[in-house]
């Protein structure tokens, strides 16, 4: 059981923007802009007489598994004044006493059917929702019953026993005392600005100390009789059973909860727009980088209609571009970061937001905020070019289609999510086949004057925040909100910013092809259904077909020695070797043009010096497998040893 922040950003969440621009990138586009999406026909969907909502989908990944999932659309955002904390601890209540379990009884049964906490059994409290997670063998049919037994007493039945909620006061405070780390305080600073004029400020959800410490009883059955109704809840469940039989037993399960006779009233909670840039400067003992993200807020866009997808999807394609900008910058032997990123997504349940963010090198944040602004702004003047969103176009339906692949091996756990997500927001879910079948059509109709007009509009757009976070050391200053401004008039006001010259190599990975190997001996082991080949230059090769995926292709080669082998004198020139060379490229391409040579192909190749081996890993799509050996064939034969960069990684 945890508490969440449904925030997509924060500073210097490097991989959670490039994890959503994924996301984002992946949106399905078509030229019929008014037409609603439709739903995943794989999903049953259905709403009872009492206004509860289920989604039910057939899918065999975990074989003889069911992820059950209990939705309820609210947080701690609708808590009033002395229940805040109360949606989270509701949360644990959930699970110490209901109508069917007495007390301690619930988790009882559930660790007798071989579940535990974590990964089988999980809850979670955020912002604007709370969602309780199970995941249950289906091969016992009374099993299954009493876990839906257990999620409508959690609808309907949680019994809220005042000596209980006395013992787990003490539980929820702890957990509070343990979250107080240097991202907690930072957090706590921050959001009164970033979210200036909202409620969220003062509903985190964890809530005060003192409201966990008090609350009567009477505070948390309010909260509860209010928000946990059934038209405002949904159950999904996705495994392995009969979808048919599954809703049978949903609908004879939660049809008895009593729909209340008032209307349902869920109030939205926008942050208001400002016409001011607004600017936190946070610094921490516990820090150890310093960060900046720059965000531009707006209201909340649900994409329910086609035209809102093509929309996602040229802004998934100029974030795309733009962080791949960012990637060639950083490698420059004086770049002032050492990551930097671009994305769009959710602050807040209301709220949407642009987002570019860079983690600096120490003291030079504000060269960082001008090298990212630099480059936003030479965007915004000259644009993209052609072969930066042709790239761009490849990449996208290569990754879609590559995902369509393996389709069947996606786990239950991420349909249900994508599930809780449609309930909770309303965006469509129109299913992967949708996806690629749009993106098939109408990728190759993305221009590059539509993207660099929405580049300018990106911009442009919004209620902007500047927010700024690093260590708090005698050492490190910080710069000041005037400091800050600065750099976006400077940045406007520079002549000397030029169009972009993209740095591409046209010629093949290998100019001439190597030798044929031979085959000297092979075996054969039916049992394990292995292949065993050894090689003209004594190379063992054990290969073994499997159906753990559809799309990928794993080798792993390893010799003994390592740098155990090594003198004292040699042993950091062994341990960096591979690192160190690898930032090179490999022949004729620097990093940058391997990259740009690699448009469209899902194939990986990686060297590396351990305490007492040699490896070598390599991974594919099956249909790129050539091109991950011309890189491992590179690797051993024409490793590119760069200075400067070389210089840079050290």
């Amino acid at each position: 059981m945890t508490y969440m922040f449904r925030r997509h950003f924060a500073a210097g969440s490097a991989v959670t923007l490039l994890l959503l621009l994924l996301t984002i990138a992946a949106l399905p586009t078509t030229v019929n802009a008014q037409e609603a999406m439709p739903m995943d026909s794989t999903y049953t969907v259905g709403t009872l007489a009492n206004g509860l909502t289920y989604f039910i989908r057939e899918n065999q990944r975990p074989e003889n598994r069911a992820a059950l999932w209990l939705a309820v659309n609210a947080g701690s955002i609708l808590e009033e004044d002395d229940q805040q904390g109360l949606a989270h601890f509701l949360e644990h209540m959930a699970f110490n006493g209901t109508r069917d379990f007495e007390k301690q009884e619930l988790v009882d049964y559930l660790e007798s059917i071989g579940m535990r906490f974590g990964p089988d059994l999980n809850a979670y409290t955020s912002f604007d929702e709370t969602v309780y997670m199970l995941e249950v063998p289906t091969d016992s049919l009374e099993v299954l019953d009493q876990a839906l037994l257990i999620m409508e007493n959690w609808a309907s039945g949680i019994t809220l026993d005042e000596e209980e909620i006395e013992k787990e006061r003490g539980v929820v405070l702890e957990e509070m005392r343990a979250g107080k780390g240097a991202q907690a305080r930072v957090r706590d600073k921050q959001f009164p600005t970033l979210l200036k004029g909202s409620a969220y400020p003062d509903r985190i959800p964890i809530g005060t100390e003192e409201v966990l410490s008090t609350a009567p009883t009477e505070a948390f059955r309010r909260f509860y009789e209010r928000w946990y109704r059934p038209d405002n809840m949904a159950v999904i469940a996705v495994g392995d059973f009969d979808a048919s039989d599954i809703e049978r037993r949903i609908t004879e399960r939660f049809s008895g909860i009593a729909r209340p006779e008032s209307p349902l009233d869920r109030p939205d909670h926008p942050i208001p727009a400002h016409d001011e840039t607004l600017v936190t400067v946070i610094s921490d003992p516990e820090l150890t980088s310093t960060s900046f993200v720059v965000y531009n807020l707006f209201p909340k866009r649900t994409a329910t209609t086609e035209a809102d997808n093509r929309r996602a999807f040229v802004e998934g394609v100029y974030h795309g571009m733009l962080n791949l900008r960012f990637a060639e910058l950083r490698q420059e032997p004086d770049a002032p970061f050492l990551f930097a990123g671009s994305g769009s997504g959710s602050m807040v349940r209301a709220t949407d937001a642009h987002v570019q963010s860079a983690q600096a090198k120490e003291g030079r944040v504000l060269e960082s905020l001008e090298k990212v602004l630099t480059e936003i702004e030479r965007v915004d003047r000259f644009g993209f070019t052609e072969s930066e969103i042709e790239r761009a176009r490849t990449n996208v339906l290569r990754g879609l289609e590559s995902a369509l692949a393996e389709k069947d091996k996606r786990p239950s756990a991420r349909h249900a999510s994508e599930a809780l997500t449609h309930f909770l927001t309303g965006a469509a879910l129109p299913g992967l086949e949708f996806n690629v079948e749009q993106a098939r059509r109408e990728l190759p109709t993305i221009t590059i004057e539509e993207v660099n007009a929405l580049a300018r509009q990106t911009t442009s757009q919004g209620s902007r925040v500047i927010a700024v976070t690093g260590p708090d050391k005698e050492d490190v200053t910080l710069p000041t909100e005037e400091e800050l401004l600065a750099v976006f008039d400077t940045v406007r006001a520079d002549t000397s910013i030029v169009p972009w010259e993209d740095n591409v190599l046209e010629q093949p990975l290998v100019s001439e092809r190597p030798r044929l190997g031979i085959v000297v001996r092979e075996r054969t082991h039916p049992d394990i259904g292995v292949t065993e080949w050894e090689l003209r230059n004594g190379v063992r090769v054990v290969m073994k077909p499997t159906d753990f995926q559809n799309d990928e292709v794993l080798l792993r080669a390893f010799s003994p020695g390592g740098t155990s082998l090594a003198d004292d004198e040699a042993y950091n020139t062994a341990r960096f070797a591979t690192s160190v060379v690898s930032a090179g490229g490999l022949a004729d391409f620097d990093p940058i043009q391997l990259g740009k040579a690699l448009t469209g192909k899902i194939a990986s190749a990686s060297t590396s010096v351990g305490g007492f081996e040699e490896s070598v890993r390599g991974r594919a799509s099956p249909e790129d497998l050539e091109t991950m050996f011309q890189l491992l064939y590179l690797k051993f034969t024409q490793p590119r040893l760069d200075s400067v960069r070389a210089h840079v990684y050290l």
